[in-house]
């Protein structure tokens, strides 16, 4: 049996303590997508805690067993655009204070965070999902009920975005310094 479908049937059993293990597995990746919508760690910890809630009383829900990591990453991205939305009104201070302080406990880096900051949330949470979370494409667009093609062209546009806002730093850079990036 796979690992995943055997996670799910001790989950429908009860077994919430799994749960936690197999989150222990997905800390990084987890927290990396919390912060790519969330700046301060108190409340990517409240979305997780709500998806892990949501997760409990959702489990006979889930139709297909092997798809229980992107559901759940489904759901705790819902909850990170919930809180997100719930407190958009943070004051510019403290969001720079607290992205200091995920930067120091060594969850994130800042730049990554900055680099992803303009992309539409959902080309942040696929380029994520892909790049720390190692999903394809095709587990990408089943969890989020789309093509792979369509997955594959918004990764592709936001990486081309990147590449952009990264030129245009540099060119900005080396115009500062008086160089021609030489």
């Amino acid at each position: 049996m796979q690992p995943t479908k055997k996670l799910v049937r001790e989950l429908r059993r009860g077994r919430w303590d799994r749960l936690l293990d197999w989150m222990e597995t997905k800390e990084t990746m987890l927290f990396r997508l919390g912060a790519s919508r969330l700046k301060r760690t108190e409340d990517i910890e409240d979305a997780l805690h709500n998806a892990i809630v949501q997760a409990v009383e959702k489990i006979e829900q889930l139709r297909e067993p092997a798809y229980f990591e992107t559901w759940f990453i489904r759901i705790y991205l819902h909850e990170c655009t919930a809180v997100y939305r719930r407190n958009t009104s943070v004051p510019m201070n403290e969001a720079v204070q607290s992205r200091a302080a995920v930067q120091e406990e060594g969850f994130g880096q800042v730049e990554l965070a900055d680099m992803l900051e303009p992309l539409e949330p959902e080309e942040r949470d696929w380029l994520l999902l892909q790049y720390t979370g190692g999903y394809t494409y095709e587990e990408i667009a089943a969890a989020y009920q789309t093509s792979a093609s369509a997955v594959k062209s918004k990764v592709h546009r936001a990486r081309a975005a990147i590449r952009q806002q990264e030129a245009r730093a540099y060119d900005s850079q080396t115009r500062e310094k008086g160089g021609s990036g030489q």
